[in-house]
């Protein structure tokens, strides 16, 4: 198996930012569209957001 690659903590938080307001409901189509610029923005971004659904999906079972 692959070693982590390592988060930067300002990354690792704003993917954990967009998940609470993403469980909080619905986003605003404006939100919609920032949230889909700051993954598309820094392959950085996806790698944070796939590891947080990841964890999400991990403490939900």
């Amino acid at each position: 198996m692959a070693a982590a690659t390592a988060i930067a903590p300002r990354v690792a938080r704003e993917a954990a930012q967009w998940l609470v307001r993403l469980h909080a409901g619905a986003l605003q189509p404006d939100e919609q569209l920032a949230f889909q610029a700051w993954r598309a923005s820094d392959p950085a971004h996806e790698a944070a957001w796939q590891r947080a659904e990841l964890v999400c999906s991990t403490l939900a079972s």
